[in-house]
């Protein structure tokens, strides 16, 4: 999956096909995600960086580039900007010496008064971003400051540690405090691209004179790079699994052969690279990303190797699933996903063998595959400045979801041969069902972007999109949680309600997690948003199925639990919904 640098596309070359392709046959606006760009120095030279990384992932980006240095006119008459009309996202790259000029530059960090200044001016900037965010409810994307470049701030000469680099630290701490109280806003750490790129490779103190374009193309590259990231992480649903082989990719050596006092798992190298490898699994597993294990081996050695060797960083606990026999990787992978029942495109295969690597991505191309280097050195490389794994929120579900697969593993070796009613009944299942809290909304956003199957609509909505529904009193967004004796599923349902009139409300949105399939739960939920409903004074909650290439399993949900046909909708009153199994307790939660 890596490339070099001879076959990388050259972004400019793709961003200027993409162009002529438009220009040959332009795209209707809807198909096109439009990226307002604005910035304290000229911010064209992203376009063609920023614009080739967004079409690798499936968006087709349309730029539209406000005035030179006028944000603060942009925060407080964003009317007049982008032509009238809100892009899909914004952009703000700034610079504190932009912003603040010579105050910047006279000031130092023992000095109270320059430093209030400076202060006040911040939070006038930082008031003026929080005006924009309050009647835009798109992306917003807005840069930290890197660091100045200003005389005295220049770093070679000796003692700036106590000066301009002090400043610097004080400043951008309050600037990052400030814009994250902003709901909703995306931090850019332009800050942390500058100083991997460097100082002098960044900038370009030329075209900063003749056009106040103040970076060279490297630093646009990674500017570009880093955006693109940011604005895919709202977009686009992050890979899910991680399937590890085992010799040479967990560890060093071969387990079969070596035994486990013989492998490369330590303090000292080769053994450190392997344990630094597993350091950033187990972070990936923590924020949520499930770790598999496909490995041809003789299941002692590996589990020996798990259990008992005092420097493996991940343990039995923290893989959800082992595959470990002599079959193919390819239908490792398959057992995985069936067992996990997620698709094969959430998945991500790494391994040292590029024969085994290969046979997977002949039969599964919709794995990501990812090898593991000879050298082990470079092993941690593999997931650094890796997209693959970008989530815009991490949820209480994500950081609980190794420990809810493992239950959901458990309740299907317990109930396996049963019969259904008695698999309903041993799993004493519990359905919470409340209307959606501000500590709900990032996982509710979540649930509405990536669940394909039981979605009876598949509207997708980004966060800023479902805070204006929040906002909106003629909506309404209810949640229901699952639990059973093997432990909790988390927040797995969500419906949209929106208020027609008197007598109906829509079911904009119904969807659930596929983890609660099979369980009769899509039943408790309808029964309580009609009684929901009639409570608000309604006579009948309208239903509509809009086919997608994924949701067939939704088709008959509405006509099997009541609703009848009303014209090119569905519509059902309390004495006619479907009511749930008597294995469920329901327990409803009414609005504060």
């Amino acid at each position: 999956m890596s490339s070099t640098e001879n076959n990388t596309p050259n972004p400019k070359k793709v961003w200027s096909n993409f162009q002529q392709a438009l220009e040959r046959q332009p795209l209707p606006n809807a198909e096109l995600f439009s990226i307002g760009l604005a910035g304290t120095f000229t911010i064209d030279p992203l376009i063609p960086y920023l614009g080739a990384n967004l079409l690798e992932c499936g968006l087709k980006p349309a730029f539209h580039v406000a005035p030179y240095n006028q944000i603060y006119q942009l925060c407080t008459a964003s009317d007049n900007f982008f032509g009238g009309e809100f892009p899909s996202a914004i952009v703000i790259l700034w610079r504190l010496e932009d912003l603040l000029g010579n105050a910047l530059n006279q000031a130092r960090s023992d000095d109270d008064q320059a430093l209030a200044r400076i202060t006040a001016e911040l939070e006038q900037f930082i008031a003026a971003l929080q005006t924009l965010r309050q009647c835009y409810s798109g992306v917003l994307v807005v840069s930290t400051p890197p660091y100045p470049s200003l005389p005295s701030f220049d770093t070679t000469i000796p003692g700036q540690s106590t000066t301009g680099v002090l400043l610097h630290a004080e400043l951008l701490a309050r600037v990052i405090r400030g814009l994250g109280s902003i709901e909703g806003l995306c931090l850019l750490d332009l800050n942390s691209v500058a100083n991997q790129i460097g100082l002098e490779s960044g900038r370009d103190i030329r075209k900063w004179y003749l056009y106040k374009q103040p970076y060279s193309e490297i630093m646009w590259h990674a500017i570009g790079d880093q955006l693109s990231r940011v604005i895919k992480s709202r977009n686009i649903s992050p890979k899910k699994v991680i399937v590890l082989d085992c010799d040479n990719t967990l560890w060093g050596g071969i387990v079969g052969e070596d035994g486990i006092a013989g492998i490369d798992l330590g303090q000292d190298f080769p053994g450190s690279a392997f344990v630094d490898f597993q350091n950033q699994l187990l972070e990936l597993e923590r924020q949520g990303v499930l770790l598999a294990v496909a490995s041809k081996n003789n299941p002692e050695d590996v589990y020996e190797v798990f259990d008992q060797h005092d420097a493996m960083v991940l343990r039995r606990e923290n893989i959800c699933i082992f595959e470990v026999h002599w079959r193919s990787k390819s239908e490792s992978i398959a057992s995985i996903a069936e067992a996990l029942n997620l698709g094969i495109d959430s998945f991500v295969f790494i391994d040292d063998n590029p024969k085994e690597l290969a046979e997977v991505a002949a039969i599964h191309p919709q794995v990501i595959c990812l090898q593991a280097p000879e050298e082990p050195a470079y092993l941690t490389a593999v997931l650094t400045n890796n997209a693959l794994f970008d989530t815009a929120e991490i949820t209480d579900e994500d950081l609980a979801r190794s420990k809810m697969v493992r239950a959901e593993l458990n309740r299907k070796e317990h109930t396996a041969g049963v019969s259904r009613e008695d698999f309903l009944d041993s799993l004493e299942l519990r359905v919470t069902a409340f209307p959606a809290q501000p500590q709900h909304y990032a996982r509710v956003v979540q649930l509405i972007n990536k669940t394909n199957q039981f979605n009876l609509t598949t509207v997708r909505r980004n966060r800023d999109e479902f805070d204006a529904l929040v906002a909106d009193p003629n909506w309404r967004i209810h949640c229901i949680e699952v639990e059973d004796r093997f432990g909790s599923y988390g927040l797995v349902g969500v419906a949209i309600l929106q208020r027609l009139d008197e007598q109906h409300f829509f079911l904009d949105t119904f969807l659930m997690s596929c983890r609660v399939l099979g369980r009769d739960v899509e039943t408790a939920f309808l029964d309580v948003l009609v009684d929901r409903s009639i409570a608000e004074g309604a006579s009948f909650l309208v239903g509509e199925y809009r086919p997608s290439r994924k949701n067939a399993l939704v088709k008959n949900l509405l006509c099997d639990h009541g609703f009848e046909a009303s014209g090119d909708r569905w519509q059902v009153g309390a004495a006619r919904v479907k009511k749930p199994s008597p294995f469920i307790t329901v327990v409803r939660i009414e609005d504060d």
